[in-house]
């Protein structure tokens, strides 16, 4: 009896060496940027739909409003990444050396450096949630967004103060707000946010047909 019950463990790890490992659940984000440092009609501007899966996958895609030829297709599939021209079907490849082979989705970035502000790496897209559960950021209670109750939270970094509202029912993201030196200088609007999708591995991969450039 004790050699059957050893060998039906033994088939049961067996199996599950074997069976395919579980893939990330997927998030949907619609959203734009606004405010004083951002150029009204630039890509960040319009309305943009970015995918994140666990810390390996992300796809941001810009708004169809572009005209085609300056329609830009970010796919990350760690330790792999394409910038894709949808205009002429073109992509420059990079590969990720390492040895961190996670992907990142920063919200705010310093101008006009270009880079993620040091001091809010830690705030991404898909990640809103767990970046409020940090000690430094405070709850400041209840505010109005146009004419809705959310819940507020303050976080402050260097010359910024970042205000991040949440739906209280969903606890998913309405808006940020960003300040320097205490003078508004953007915000992120979100029309949509979606968690808990099934994964699309399509989604993550080259289009077909597209001619790849590696980066130099």
């Amino acid at each position: 009896m004790a050699a059957a019950v050893s060998l039906a463990v033994v088939l049961t790890i067996a199996a599950q060496d074997l069976a395919p490992q579980t893939q990330p659940q997927m998030t949907k984000i619609v959203c734009r940027y606004f405010g004083p440092k951002i150029v009204p009609g630039s890509p960040n501007a319009q309305v943009n739909t970015i995918y994140r899966a666990g810390d390996k996958y992300d796809r941001l895609e810009q708004s169809s409003a572009l005209a085609q030829k300056n329609r830009i297709l970010q796919i990350t599939s760690e330790p792999d990444a394409w910038i894709v021209n949808l205009g002429d079907h073109t992509a420059i490849h990079t590969l990720d050396k390492g040895p961190d082979f996670t992907v990142h989705r920063y919200i705010i970035w310093s101008q006009p450096s270009g880079l993620p502000d040091p001091s809010f790496l830690d705030l991404e897209f898909g990640k809103e949630a767990i970046f409020v559960r940090q000690a430094q950021v405070k709850e400041i209670g209840m505010r109005k967004i146009e004419n809705k109750d959310v819940k507020a939270f303050l976080a402050k970094g260097g010359d910024r103060d970042v205000t991040l509202f949440f739906d209280p029912v969903t606890d998913k993201p309405i808006r940020i707000h960003v300040t320097k030196n205490g003078q508004p200088e953007m915000a992120v609007e979100y029309m949509e946010y979606t968690p808990g999708l099934r994964f699309d591995p399509t989604l993550f991969e080259l289009p077909k047909g597209t001619k790849v450039t590696e980066a130099k």
